[in-house]
């Protein structure tokens, strides 16, 4: 099984400013960035309206599951979609979510079309980095199913969604592109995505900058960080009521 293969750990965790802890599985080498997801460095929530309250997030790009038990955590009344489509991430990723009400785990990855590919890994622990995109140097690949990110959405009547995270080592503009040319009526409140080099955030940028306000999180260099784009039509919303209900505290939502 992919979890014995990986030598999974156990890892008891705090949960940002929740006083809780919970455990989850996750591969030898994933301890800090399962800690940096789960202390809301890679997407940040505590600036958000204390009563938002999102119906469907949407988590491209799973992994152990980290970030889906960090929103999950968040909104427990939130229905959530995560897709990963790597053999030796997914089983951890279903193992972490067991029993988590309206948590829904798809075995897939997704782009802008639809086929059998192989995922490549990239550079160090098979578990670090995955892409449809070949490495410089080659450690290795597994064939796994990709599912056209339009046509997954639509078929699964996802238009409206809170929350919105790609993190898809490359292939996000691709996914972006596809979704916001083709699924009708797509409305995304929140988006935290990752990029890859200045070119794909100047073509993001161009692509949601007109409706989305974009804040860059967690950067690492010029060339790599997480932006959170954030629906302009929201924000006016959200600017446009009474001050007391605006000036609301950091979020701190009991577990």
């Amino acid at each position: 099984m992919a979890i014995d293969l990986l030598k999974a750990q156990s890892g008891q965790h705090a949960l940002g400013t929740f006083a809780r802890t919970f455990e989850m599985e996750y591969p030898d080498d994933r301890e800090e960035s399962v800690r940096r997801v789960l202390s809301g460095k890679d997407f940040p929530l505590d600036d958000l309206p204390e009563e938002f309250n999102p119906r469907l997030i949407v988590d491209i790009g799973s992994n152990a599951g980290a970030s889906t038990l960090y929103f999950h955590s968040h909104f427990p009344d939130a229905k959530i979609i995560s897709y990963e489509p790597s053999v030796y991430n997914f089983p951890f990723l279903e193992t972490n979510t067991a029993g988590l009400r309206n948590v829904t785990t798809v075995n897939c990855a997704l782009s802008n079309e639809s086929g059998l590919r192989p995922l490549f890994y990239g550079t160090g622990f098979q578990s670090r980095t995955f892409s449809l995109l070949e490495f410089a140097e080659n450690r290795g690949r597994e064939m796994v199913e990709v599912r056209r990110a339009s046509e997954e959405f639509i078929a699964r009547k996802i238009s409206q969604i809170a929350i919105l995270k790609v993190s898809a080592e490359a292939c996000e503009l691709n996914i972006l592109t596809d979704l916001f040319e083709n699924v009708p009526n797509l409305s995304v409140l929140f988006l935290y995505v990752e990029y890859h080099g200045g070119t794909v955030r100047e073509l993001l940028n161009q692509m949601l900058g007109r409706e989305y306000e974009c804040k860059d999180l967690n950067l690492v260099g010029k060339r790599h960080a997480t932006l959170r784009f954030t629906n302009r039509a929201f924000l006016k919303w959200l600017n446009s009521r009474p001050s007391e209900q605006r000036d609301v505290a950091p979020r701190r939502r009991a577990a």
